[in-house]
């Protein structure tokens, strides 16, 4: 495996050109739905919330699909590698079919639980209404995923996420104003722009597979289910699905304690938490890559390499990660005003987004050394250390809302939680090296 700065970021940059695009698209549902009113911009942030959660559930199987296709690919044995994915894909279908079902028939009374404010609660459920059938598609994406990534072919991600991006500003600006002869149908109109656009990446991703893609190398064939490969698959992503679960939660709880300030900061929450996924991305993405890298230098048996790739991730990380944090910090309010000309929502805003961006710094060799562990296979060790954390977080965030009643330090949260995140992991990271030092003897 080449792991040289070079390769690293060739094999990052289409991950991090998908995530892009990811956050593009949330950005441009902030950004159009602040210019309609304060109401539609909360709901958005719940209603978005809810289709993150359910989509981390499909996310986090296939990061166990993606784990084993990387341990193959460093073996070489890529037929394996076919049969994996073609039964992750149909089992992701109808997990995504069970996730549609499910929010049909029991979403009011969930949102309704939720959400305290009727005016808000009926928003949600106007953009649950469009946004739920995108899970077919997003499942489907995030499948395409696993294999790309986990082979380290990662080009067709960035094809895919452009074309996501520029349906989905063509039809958000459409769509919400009603421009271009098309209904003015305000959220409505920005969970069908989210849910047409990812259909879309879908496509590419099917149509590249089967024109670009070495089908018969990989032994990709779709001709039917295998239980045994899903029963594998299931044995390392149950862990990685309660873990991505737990992380969005942590989310979920964030917003519905923010809630209870009031619609201002829930809306300033909401762009807060936009402009942090941006500032993320070089982490989320990096952090795949060394999911990937430990996965393949497994298969090749040659774990040695591991704490250098390491390093070299976490340095190109801080690089990429550093320029946004300054440049965000200076100008705080010219950027967080691009995403609403509401002067109420902007005033105050500047002390709790402050927190949240230092909590960055603090997160980028969290999650690095968290994915090396994912990477090891020990998913079971990565949501127990996701668990015991997000019970701290709880208890701070009861503390921050209800007894000192501060908005800023609720975004405090995020540093607490980084750092004792980096705690765990380096303790369980020097338990998974003994223990090979162990077998190797």
């Amino acid at each position: 495996m080449n792991c040289t700065y070079s390769n690293l970021w060739k094999i990052t940059l289409p991950i991090f050109s998908f995530l892009l695009i990811e956050n593009i698209i949330s950005f441009m549902d902030t950004a159009f739905l602040g210019r309609v009113n304060e109401t539609q911009l909360a709901a958005a942030s719940i209603g978005g919330l809810y289709y993150v959660c359910v989509f981390i559930i499909g996310f986090g199987f296939s990061v166990g699909s993606q784990i084993l296709i990387s341990h193959r690919n460093g073996e070489g044995n890529f037929q394996k590698i076919g049969t994996l994915f073609s039964s992750s894909l149909y089992f992701m279908l109808i997990i995504a079919g069970a996730s549609l079902l499910f929010t049909a028939f029991c979403g009011e009374y969930l949102f309704g639980i939720m959400v305290k404010s009727p005016d808000v609660l009926h928003e949600v459920l106007r953009y649950i209404k469009w946004r739920q059938w995108g899970f077919f598609a997003i499942f489907g994406v995030i499948s395409f995923r696993s294999l790309y990534v986990g082979i380290t072919k990662t080009k067709v991600l960035a094809y895919s996420s452009w074309a996501m991006g520029g349906i989905n500003f063509l039809l958000n600006y459409a769509l919400i104003f009603g421009k271009c002869g098309m209904p003015k149908m305000e959220i409505e109109g920005a969970a069908l722009a989210s849910t047409i656009s990812e259909y879309t990446a879908l496509l590419i991703l099917v149509v590249y597979t089967f024109i670009k893609l070495n089908r018969k190398q990989y032994g990709l064939s779709f001709k039917k289910i295998n239980i045994s490969e899903i029963v594998e698959v299931l044995k390392l992503s149950t862990w990685t699905m309660a873990q991505q679960f737990v992380y969005v939660v942590m989310w979920m709880l964030l917003f519905s304690f923010i809630e209870r300030f009031g619609q201002h900061e829930l809306a300033q929450s909401n762009i807060i938490k936009s402009v942090l996924m941006f500032v993320y991305m070089p982490m989320y993405a990096f952090g795949a890559t060394m999911n990937t890298i430990t996965g393949n230098l497994i298969g090749e048996n040659n774990i040695s390499q591991i704490p250098q790739v390491c390093k070299k991730i976490l340095v190109l990380e801080y690089a990429l990660t550093i320029p946004f944090i300054i440049i965000l910090s200076a100008f705080p309010i010219e950027i967080l005003s691009i995403y609403t000309d509401n002067l109420t929502i902007l005033h105050g805003i500047k002390p709790a987004f402050f927190c949240a961006l230092m909590s960055v710094i603090l997160g980028l060799p969290s999650y690095t050394l968290c994915n090396v562990i994912l990477g090891f296979g020990k998913t079971y060790a990565t949501f127990i250390v996701e668990f015991i954390s997000l019970f701290f977080y709880i208890g701070a965030l009861y503390l921050t809302v209800y007894v000192f009643r501060s908005f800023p330090a609720t975004w405090t949260l995020d540093a607490w939680y980084w750092i004792l995140l980096i705690i765990l992991d380096l303790i369980y990271i020097k338990y998974i090296g003994r223990l090979f030092q162990k077998n190797a003897r």
